[in-house]
Parts: C-alpha cells; sequence; structure tokens
C-alpha cells in the first residue's frame, strides 16, 4: 500500500514540475523572442511580450509582493487540502489541483526571479480582455475544472441523501 501510494505522489510532482518547466521555458522563449507583436490567427490571436506586475486581469499594478505571498497561501492551503484529503479525492479533482499549483508556482517564479509575469497570450482582436499566459491558462482551466467537481459532488451528495431518506421513509410504513 506504502508503495502505491508513493507512486502515486510521484507522478503528481512530475506532472507539476514537468508544466511548471514548460511554461517557465515558453517564458524564457517569449522574453528572448518576441519583440513585437506577431499574429497568430488574425481577427483572433496574436503574440505580445508584456510585463505584468499585478494579479489576474491586471489588478493592482505594481504589488508584486503582495501578489507572491497571495500565491504561497493558496497554493500552501491547497497542497496540504491534498495531502490529507488524497484517498478521497478523484482523479479529475487532482488533475484540477495539480493545474492550479503549477501554474501558480510558475507564475510566483516569474513574480519572484522577475518581479513581474510574464504575459504573452493575446485575444485582444476577437475580444477586449488583458493578456495573459499558459500559467493563467493553467490555472482558470484547473478552477473551472474543481468548481464543476465540486457542483458534481454536491449533486451526487444530495441524491444519496434522497435516496436514504426515501428508504428510511418506506421503512417507518
Amino acid at each position: 500500500m506504502e508503495e502505491k501510494l508513493k507512486k502515486s505522489w510521484i507522478k503528481i510532482i512530475g506532472f507539476i514540475i514537468l508544466f511548471i518547466l514548460l511554461m517557465q521555458i515558453v517564458n524564457i522563449i517569449v522574453i528572448n523572442n518576441l519583440t513585437e507583436s506577431k499574429v497568430l490567427i488574425d481577427g483572433f490571436l496574436s503574440l505580445t511580450y508584456y510585463e505584468n506586475t499585478g494579479g489576474a486581469f491586471g489588478v493592482g499594478q505594481g504589488d508584486t509582493i503582495g501578489f507572491a505571498l497571495i500565491s504561497i497561501i493558496v497554493i500552501a492551503i491547497i497542497i496540504r487540502f491534498m495531502v490529507l484529503q488524497k484517498d478521497r479525492i478523484d482523479k479529475k479533482t487532482m488533475i484540477a489541483l495539480e493545474l492550479i499549483i503549477a501554474g501558480g508556482v510558475s507564475n510566483l517564479i516569474d513574480r519572484l526571479f522577475r518581479g513581474f509575469v510574464v504575459d504573452y497570450i493575446d485575444i485582444n482582436q476577437l475580444m477586449s480582455f488583458p493578456i495573459f499566459n499558459l500559467a493563467d491558462l493553467c490555472i482558470s482551466i484547473g478552477w473551472i475544472i474543481l468548481v464543476i467537481s465540486i457542483i458534481r459532488f454536491w449533486f451526487k451528495e444530495v441524491r444519496t441523501l434522497e435516496k436514504n431518506k426515501n428508504k428510511e421513509n418506506e421503512n417507518k410504513t
């Protein structure tokens, strides 16, 4: 049993590290090569280098330390939850948490070592939206999966409670 748990944690940590490395490699490529905006899909997607010193959607520009501290706290809470609830978390929820941690750590690395988050995905031609990066995408997808998982879990629990209540009522009669 212990060996299985150890292998499971190695996979989880490996997935997170792989994604962090991928995002940081992309950031280095963007920093070193993206000197002007490049249209990838006309009217939809461009690559535009932007140094974001704030949080999501450009909120709180210049508060790098504050956002770094918030990131550390959120990442620590998620890791603690994963450790304490490992046996109860389904695969989709675990993947969601891994994506959130990987994206959060990647952005944290940017904040701590660069003083800003490297943003480059630009969909402003499609709609007015802040420039973002792969880490932001991982965090957003992770939170969406997590919310869906929580809602599905909640509905499943409600159905189970209703079934149990119906059985209790049938047994009383």
